[in-house]
């Protein structure tokens, strides 16, 4: 039975990580007649001007912009994180780019935390234990793959989600992983210490890609650059 609850939350974990588009959007009709999606902050801090059809219509539904689509177009692209490129975005998940296709994960490396991992795993364990291959560390026990869980951990840490909310699922999966394996588990204290040590710089990396990719898609969907 505890197997069976761990194994739901994991799965919750794995699917809330690859996360959607989570930039909040609202249907705005332009002057020209034009349906556009754009984000709701533009229209709620007045960088996009509307009118309601009816004083009861919810906020969420279509508004009328005295904006042009062009107009429009170069507010979103005005508003997009510093040196983000609207036309040429890098992915996210779920979130593709027209340009360079969709995200993919890397396993357990190399970059980042986990660089920080190997001269740490050098230091702490025995180096006789340890394969040289962060996706399956277990030199004695091949079958073993943390392979799934580092991509989930990087589709998390490239979506809405805290930092803290991720690497709390990524260690609860690797616990899964491990089935009580005590080697195992000593190789997953690793693992979460490093991310959590030593995982910001990444985080801030993947959230300024996702924050990007939002952007683009909607400057995308919208035909902005035709």
């Amino acid at each position: 039975m505890i197997r069976r609850l761990l194994c739901v939350t994991i799965l919750l974990y794995a699917n809330s990580a690859f996360a959607q588009k989570n930039l909040p959007t609202i249907t705005v009709i332009a002057s020209s007649g034009k349906s556009m999606v754009v984000p709701y902050f533009l229209v709620q801090s007045g960088e996009i001007p509307t009118r309601w059809a009816t004083q009861d219509e919810s906020m969420m539904e279509n508004a009328e912009s005295s904006f042009t689509k062009a107009q429009i177009c170069k507010a979103i692209k005005d508003n997009a994180p510093a040196g983000c490129n609207v036309n040429n975005f890098a992915p996210a998940p779920g979130i593709p780019s027209p340009t360079q296709g969709s995200w993919a994960p890397n396993g357990c490396g190399p970059g980042g935390w986990k660089d920080f991992l190997l001269a740490e795993l050098a230091l702490t364990l025995n180096p006789l234990s340890f394969s040289g291959d962060l996706n399956r560390p277990l030199l004695y026990y091949q079958s073993i793959s943390f392979e799934g869980a580092c991509n989930n951990h990087d589709a998390c840490y490239t979506s809405s989600s805290a930092k803290s909310s991720c690497d709390d699922g990524f260690k609860q999966e690797l616990t899964f992983i491990c089935a009580g394996n005590s080697s195992c588990s000593s190789f997953r204290n690793q693992y979460y210490w490093a991310v959590t040590e030593a995982g910001q710089s990444s985080y801030d990396s993947n959230q300024a890609q996702f924050q990007c990719a939002q952007f683009g898609a909607v400057y995308h969907d919208n035909q902005c650059g035709n």
